[in-house]
């Protein structure tokens, strides 16, 4: 059943603190006028319950009496919606962030603490004749209307890069992104955008990159005094060692000639010497050849692949499969011939010694003002981050060289499955 209220005060609903600061509002109304005021309500419980009240003084002109009316609203659930507004407003402007929102023609409604700081303008500043393009370089302005806002407008919001210009006119790159924001109809309403510099970023980025710049330019540094030094070896194999290996056989064999001549001594006394000396005669010729073979400067790279594919078979059991449809007279700059024929080689030592291949597969194409060489094998394949120190470095020599000569190096391996390498190089920064 229903409680009867009716012998109840207002004083009941009320502590005495609040109690006295209803009557001092109730003393100030006029015969049937209102007065609206914050409260606190007291429940049975205790419970203490804040409301907006609006109390009414009625005058009852026939019998003289004074009556009041009031009306009370629970401010619980708005008092916290309105703390968490206050909350996330704090958080706003206290953000690093740049904040702030605009209408769907760009108007600026609101910037926050952060990107007035950013852009130079004060914290009381009026900016809401201002457009949000105003605050970006000319650059972005066309690609805010043509791509940002279009995009937000159609998927709901826009993530990129861009350039805010500051009220000095220093230009500051920012990642921004951008937000369409709906009515309770699902009507467009407002955009909202939210950026960070990112000026510190660019210029770690910049150092980074000027300093990977050096690495790899004294890395080729490094590589061409390799090449000089391998060259100046294999011309001293070549002329000196060669040579005298030349003199010692014919020496040999003239004295195997007198020797049997004069002293009846049998030829087969001289055939360990004979093949030995042939051995090392082989022995430089392939030390000769592995520094800097000579016909990769007279034939050039593709002759000098098939050559490789010779010896390699000649050597293991490794079967070499050749794609080459550049033509055989083709010749390319000198940095790019070392570059390419030096990750063949370190590739297919490589695989021969470690992949238990039975199959390496080399491809070399020219397209688009573009070489691009491709070699695979069958073998066991890797985890690149678990190979051993020797071989890492193998993979690291062929991708700096990569690099050095303009080139893009991608390494595709797993165990079980093989490894395949591509290098692509442009042809027109050389």
């Amino acid at each position: 059943m229903d409680e009867d209220i009716s012998n109840m005060t207002i004083g009941d609903a009320h502590d005495s603190v609040e109690y006295e600061k209803i009557k001092k509002h109730i003393a100030s109304i006029t015969n049937n006028t209102t007065i609206q005021f914050e409260t606190v309500h007291t429940s049975r419980s205790g419970k203490q319950i804040p409301t907006m009240a609006v109390v009414m003084k009625h005058y009852d002109i026939t019998s003289g009496e004074i009556h009041y009316s009031m009306k009370a609203l629970d401010l619980t659930e708005i008092n916290k919606k309105t703390e968490e507004v206050k909350r996330l407003a704090d958080i706003i402007d206290n953000t690093e962030a740049i904040v702030g929102i605009g209408n769907l023609e760009g108007g600026i409604i609101f910037l926050n603490r952060s990107g007035r700081r950013i852009l130079g303008f004060s914290e009381s500043e009026d900016l809401t004749k201002m457009n949000i393009k105003d605050l970006h370089s000319d650059a972005m302005k066309e690609k805010l209307e043509a791509i940002a806002i279009q995009e937000a407008m159609k998927h709901g919001s826009w993530t990129g890069e861009s350039v805010a210009v500051s009220r000095s006119g220093e230009e500051i790159p920012i990642k921004q992104v951008i937000v369409l924001h709906k009515d309770k109809h699902g009507n467009p309403s407002y955009l909202s955008t939210t950026a960070i510099d990112i000026r510190e970023e660019k210029e770690a980025a910049a150092k980074l990159a000027n300093a990977n710049e050096d690495l790899r330019n004294l890395a080729v540094h490094l590589q061409e005094i390799r090449e000089e030094e391998r060259v100046e070896i294999a011309k001293e194999i070549h002329d000196e060692l060669g040579q005298k290996l030349a003199v010692l056989k014919m020496e040999s064999a003239f004295t195997e000639k007198k020797l049997i001549k004069d002293y009846q001594i049998k030829e087969h006394n001289f055939q360990s010497i004979n093949t030995l000396i042939d051995e090392t005669i082989q022995t430089s010729r392939q030390l000769y050849n592995n520094l800097r073979p000579t016909m990769l400067n007279e034939l050039g790279l593709v002759a000098t692949i098939t050559w490789m594919k010779n010896v390699l078979m000649k050597r293991s059991d490794v079967k070499m499969h050749l794609d080459l449809s550049i033509p055989e007279d083709r010749q390319f700059p000198e940095a790019i011939t070392i570059g390419l024929f030096r990750i063949i080689q370190e590739s297919t030592n490589n695989i021969s010694k470690h992949a238990h291949a039975k199959n390496i597969y080399i491809s070399l194409s020219e397209a688009d003002n573009t070489i691009r060489l491709s070699i695979k094998d069958d073998g066991d394949g890797f985890i690149p981050n678990e190979i051993d120190t020797k071989m890492h470095h193998g993979v690291l020599g062929m991708r700096e060289r990569s690099l050095a000569i303009g080139g893009s190096f991608l390494l595709d391996t797993a165990p079980g499955k093989g490894t395949h390498i591509e290098v692509v190089v442009p042809l027109e920064q050389h």
